[in-house]
């Protein structure tokens, strides 16, 4: 009898530890991104290329970025802050003018849009 509750006790202990030390590992998000190009594809992704993010994956057609990331890591303000900082609108941030002028003339999309119209 003493040696279950000894092993009852230890399985308590280790799903409690591991609980503490393996937090939900991603999550995964879609959100408007405003951008007019392939070229603004490739930048909108490079844009999510910082810590705590896994995956983002941009569809032009849609307007729509995918991304899978680390809430301990990162927040999805942050995310939305980073691509505003490259120069494209979110559905969270805006980008600067200084930040939109510095686009190349093919990736300065209409910054009315709010979606896919």
């Amino acid at each position: 009898m003493k040696n279950h509750i000894q092993i009852r006790n230890l399985a308590i202990l280790f799903l409690l530890l591991t609980s503490f030390t393996f937090p939900k590992k991603t999550e995964t998000t879609s959100f408007f991104v405003n951008a007019d190009c392939p070229m603004c594809e490739e930048r909108i992704e490079a844009a999510c290329d910082i810590k705590g993010v896994v995956n983002a994956d941009y569809n032009l057609d849609s307007y729509t970025l995918t991304v899978s990331y680390k809430p301990a890591k990162i927040s999805i303000e942050q995310i939305h802050a980073a691509i505003a900082g490259a120069g494209y609108d979110t559905s969270m941030a805006k980008a600067t003018e200084d930040n939109y002028n510095q686009l190349p003339g093919c990736c300065q999309y209409d910054r009315s849009r709010t979606s896919k119209q």
